[in-house]
């Protein structure tokens, strides 16, 4: 009687033992890798105002270009016209659904050129596609009398990259009060009438029945004029 309940007791303490073991060598469960938010650069983080997120308002494909942007696309193709040929006005059509955006691009632009001493004159057109890409054609081509060419060519433009872009142009709008505009905001760019005032860009913002214009200088980017009413 005695042997076997030692024998009992003994079995059950190897049982014992190989729960003790088996529970040991059992790995814990492993916890699903926890990922680390991305990080946020300080361009994508939105604006806030007293802790209201505010909507970011970003050029989009297909906008359009500014005005260095779409004389770049068509320079090449003036220069193989004729390579005499100087600049003489940029404007965007007056007549267009939709003007300058915030971020001072435009979908059509026209770049009037002449040539001094043959009196060729021609009005280039370009155009921004959906996918972003611009293109150029001219719109007019005629020859101008001597008097009305040598005329042109005493009011043609400096070169463009000594002037600023029309991004920097629509920065300087809205640290002025040009936010916001129920019309088209257009633009043209030819010399001064008056002898002696700057070259400038003259911009004109529609809310309702309140105008907003502003005069801001090509060349250094200066507001020349802030005119309500």
């Amino acid at each position: 009687m005695k042997f076997k309940l030692v024998i009992l007791l003994g079995l059950i303490c190897l049982g014992l033992a190989a729960c003790g073991d088996e529970a040991t060598s059992t790995p814990a469960p492993t916890l699903a890798p926890t990922t680390a938010p991305a990080t946020t650069s300080a361009a994508s983080v939105p604006a806030t105002s007293g802790g209201i997120a505010l909507p970011t308002i970003a050029p989009t494909l297909g906008d359009g270009m500014t005005m260095k942007q779409a004389y770049a696309v068509v320079s090449p193709m003036i220069t193989a016209w004729n390579p005499n040929a100087v600049l003489v006005t940029v404007f965007t059509p007056p007549d267009a659904t939709v003007g300058l955006n915030g971020a001072g691009q435009a979908p059509q632009w026209y770049f009037e050129v002449i040539d001094p001493t043959s009196g060729q004159h021609s009005t280039w057109l370009v155009k921004v596609a959906p996918d972003g890409k611009g293109s150029a054609e001219k719109s007019i081509e005629d020859v101008l009398p001597a008097d009305q060419a040598k005329m042109m060519d005493a009011v043609k433009l400096p070169p463009l990259n000594t002037l600023i872009d029309t991004d920097r142009l629509m920065e300087v709008a809205r640290a002025n009060g040009g936010t916001k505009s129920d019309q088209p905001i257009g633009i043209q760019l030819a010399s001064p009438a008056k002898e002696g005032d700057p070259l400038a860009f003259d911009l004109v913002f529609y809310n309702g029945n309140d105008v907003l214009r502003l005069r801001i200088d090509a060349q250094s980017g200066k507001l020349v004029e802030n005119t309500k009413g």
